[in-house]
Parts: structure tokens; C-alpha cells; sequence
């Protein structure tokens, strides 16, 4: 479960940032840390734009006689240590960005390897505990090489961490990360990324790819498919216009990340490894862990490369479900309250099999009343020829219940917080305030016509 890095990208001793929760930085902390990365980020592309010019201004009194050439020379060993320099200091900032280990989770087994270039590239992934027993899992690489590329990519991953731990949105996240980015690279650098945000309660998987390397979702049998989404680069546009998508875990299911230094990758005749050779190595050896798929990945492309490190770093991050998900039951009623009889009582029957305590049970049946209400009277406007689907499951640990109308959805972040004097007359809010109130989790699908809730055993 923990971090696997390449050779020669150990942390230093005492760099360890990564290891700091997102939900120790204030906005103000971040906006301090923002400020002193854009300074450094300023001072490292402006020192090197200084000695260059330095440099060919020495050239041309060269080229003049004006100049000797010892001189020109000292100048270029000059420009050449300094660029030394900031090639260590660049590989620093890289451990810094990556994690020193990734989280566990029961059912879930992840894996990560990372493997730098020469020049140091701007590589960065990430695993993030989120509130309500959510992963947040985030990939992404910096343009460029040298150092404005690994400050760039520790500017982004201290805004993924900061914005993840009051958002489950990916597009929300990504928005705001891009905001941040927008403001604090200058214009120079921009990255892509791929974040998913795994819900590990209902194993439900959002994801958003900004013009990345799309993620490759497979499992033992003949599912194989690639995650891609609209949505631009990460800090160049002010309007990326990131669409978000969701798709259902299984046990089974293995996702991969991974940056195009692998795709990119060439042999000596100068040809690249390419996505569909990639495609078809996890096609054919798609029985594997996902930890051993990786090393084997990696394996086969050094047996393509027949060289050592590559033009661009080297990045890739798995993730396989291994529990067991748990049946489901599914009932359809229609628009017409008396129905919801019928529904509590065949819930209410699974979780007493299960001994929930009465205080459970009456949280549950208030939430699952006030979802099904919501979805008859809001989403199907009490038609009753439209349906409201009700799934739920229910073991020792935890019942997950999900409603869905047949309705054209709503903006949940849009529903005012009645708790707000403001608010406190307004007709809307109260049915989901209630249901946060009384459950452990309340999600809500991207159309906005579904609700999903968790409440935990009181054991468990």
C-alpha cells in the first residue's frame, strides 16, 4: 500500500510536505504558500533569462572582436553551473511533491511509481483522504523541464490538497484549481491531470480529464475502456470548461493512470512506445494485480527503450478494488406517496436482520422519507406516471440507499442553507438538510437527479 518510487528519488531527509493533510491549510496559509512558490517561481525563470541574455550579448562582442572568447567561455560555465543549480534544487521540489506513502483503505489496493528524467519534469500524483471515506486520486504533468516545472507542479498539488477538503466535485476541484494556477504561473506553465474521486462507501467513481493521458478503467473479463472527458489544460484558460463524468467500481475493476513519458517513450530507431502498445500489454496480461501490472509495464518499456532514463519523467498509479460489493435490492414505485409504506418496510426489514439499533432505523427512515418525497414532488412533480427508483444494500457495516426520479435534476449547491437567517423562511433546503443530518454520507449524482446516502452500523 505504500509509494513506490524509482531509483535516486528518495525524499532528503527532513522534506516531508507531502505527508501534510489538506485539511491543515487555511485558505490564508495557502494563499501565503501560493505567494512564496510564485516568488521563487519568478526568480528561477528570470535568473536564467538574465544570464542567457548575458551570455549572447557576450557572443555577439565575440563575433565583434570586441570580447574575448575566455570570457564568453567563463560566462557560459557560468550559465552552465547555475542551470546545475537549479537542476538539484528541482529534483527536491520533486520529492516534495510526491507522497511518501498512499492511504489504505479495506477493499482497495493501491500502487505508484515514479522514475525522473534527466531533466527533471514536472510529474506529480497524489492519493487524498476527502470527507465521507473518499479518495481523491490525481495525476498530472507539468509543461516544461528544470525547475518552473516541479515549483508549477507544487503549486498544483498544494491547491488540489487545499480545494479537496471541502469539495467532491472533480470539475468543482479542478475549477478552482485552475483559478489558482491562473494566477500564480505567470502565463508560463500549464499542466494536464486527470483526478477521479472514488466514494469507497458505494464504490462510485467521478472523474474529469484535462486534456491528459486518458485513464484506462479494465478488468479480468472483457471490459476495457478508456476515461476521457472535455476540458482543457490546467492554468492557461480562465474558462476550461471541465466536464465531469461517473462510472460504477466493481470488484475487479483496476484503473491506470499515467503520464505520456511513457507513451512518448522511443527505442533506438527513434519510434515511440505509443498508447495502443500500452493498450494491448494490459489487454493481454489483464489478470494481474494492478501492483504487478505496473512493474511489468515498466519492465516492457525499458525492454523498448534499451536505454536508461527517457527525455520526460515517468509516472503511473493503479488502483484495484478487491472487495466484495454488496447485492442490491431495487424497487420502483411510482409518483404517489402511499407507496412509501411499501418501500420502509421491506428496508426497515433488512436492516432489523442485521440488529441496527431503533436509533438507526429512525434516522434512515426519516432520510429515505424525505428522498423519496423529494424525488416524487421535485423531480417528477407528483406525475405519476413517471417512476422513483429505489436501490439499496445492507450488511453489518453500513446500509447505502440511492434515490433516483425521472426528472430533469437540480444544482444541489444551489439549494440555500436554511439554517441562514436569510434563508431561514425559504421553502427549499430543509429535506436535504435533514438527510445530512441524519445519514453519514449524502452525494448526489451529476445531473442532480439521484441522491445517494450512507449511514454506518453504530459498531462499525
Amino acid at each position: 500500500m505504500t509509494s513506490k518510487r524509482g531509483t535516486g528519488s528518495e525524499p532528503p531527509s527532513g522534506l516531508n510536505s507531502s505527508s501534510k493533510s489538506s485539511s491543515e491549510s487555511s485558505p490564508e496559509e495557502l494563499q501565503r504558500e501560493m505567494k512564496s512558490l510564485r516568488g521563487s517561481l519568478l526568480s528561477a525563470q528570470q535568473t536564467i533569462k538574465t544570464l542567457t541574455e548575458e551570455l549572447h550579448s557576450l557572443e555577439g562582442r565575440v563575433a565583434d572582436g570586441k570580447c574575448s572568447e575566455r570570457v564568453a567561455l567563463q560566462l557560459s560555465r557560468r550559465i552552465e553551473d547555475k542551470n546545475k543549480e537549479e537542476l538539484e534544487i528541482a529534483r527536491v521540489f520533486q520529492t516534495r511533491v510526491l507522497p511518501l506513502r498512499l492511504p489504505e483503505r479495506e477493499g482497495l489496493l493501491l500502487s505508484a511509481k515514479y522514475f525522473p528524467s534527466e531533466r527533471v519534469g514536472g510529474d506529480l500524483y497524489d492519493v487524498l483522504e476527502m470527507p465521507s471515506n473518499c479518495l481523491g486520486v490525481f495525476i498530472a504533468d507539468v509543461s516544461g523541464h528544470g525547475l518552473p516545472a516541479t515549483l508549477a507542479a507544487t503549486m498544483a498539488k498544494r491547491a488540489v490538497q487545499a480545494f479537496s477538503a471541502s469539495r467532491y466535485s472533480p470539475a468543482a476541484i479542478l475549477d478552482k484549481v485552475n483559478e489558482e494556477l491562473c494566477s500564480s504561473t505567470l502565463g508560463t506553465q500549464f499542466l494536464t491531470a486527470f483526478f477521479a474521486v472514488v466514494d469507497c462507501d458505494t464504490w462510485r467513481m467521478r472523474y474529469v480529464n484535462a486534456s491528459h493521458c486518458p485513464a484506462i478503467l479494465y478488468d479480468e473479463d472483457e471490459s476495457f475502456q478508456l476515461l476521457d472527458t472535455e476540458g482543457l489544460f490546467l492554468g492557461m484558460f480562465q474558462e476550461p470548461m471541465y466536464q465531469e463524468r461517473e462510472v460504477q467500481l466493481k470488484a475487479g475493476t483496476r484503473l491506470i493512470l499515467y503520464t505520456d513519458g511513457i507513451t512518448d517513450a522511443i527505442n533506438p530507431s527513434g519510434e515511440p512506445y505509443k498508447a495502443v502498445r500500452l493498450h494491448d500489454f494490459i489487454k493481454s496480461n489483464r489478470s494481474l494485480p494492478v501492483c504487478e501490472m505496473i512493474d511489468r509495464i515498466l519492465e516492457d518499456l525499458k525492454a523498448y527503450r534499451q536505454v536508461g532514463p527517457g527525455e520526460d519523467d515517468v509516472t503511473i498509479v493503479g488502483l484495484h478494488v478487491v472487495a466484495e460489493l454488496l447485492p442490491e435490492t431495487r424497487i420502483v414505485i411510482p409518483s404517489e406517496p402511499k407507496e412509501l409504506a411499501r418501500v420502509e418496510s421491506k428496508v426497515m426489514a433488512g436492516l432489523r436482520e442485521r440488529n441496527y439499533s431503533e436509533r438507526a432505523l429512525f434516522a434512515i427512515k426519516l432520510a429515505l422519507e424525505e428522498a423519496i418525497i423529494n424525488a416524487m414532488k421535485h423531480g417528477n412533480h407528483m406525475d405519476k406516471a413517471r417512476k422513483v427508483i429505489i436501490s439499496y444494500s445492507v450488511d453489518d457495516k453500513r446500509a447505502v440507499i440511492s434515490v433516483e426520479d425521472e426528472g430533469g435534476g437540480f444544482d444541489p449547491n444551489a439549494v440555500p442553507d436554511p439554517t441562514l437567517e436569510r434563508y431561514i423562511e425559504a421553502p427549499h433546503g430543509r429535506g436535504i438538510m435533514l438527510m445530512k443530518a441524519y445519514m453519514d454520507s449524502v452525494t448526489f449524482s451529476e445531473s442532480g437527479n439521484k441522491v445517494t446516502m450512507v449511514k454506518r452500523a453504530p459498531w462499525a
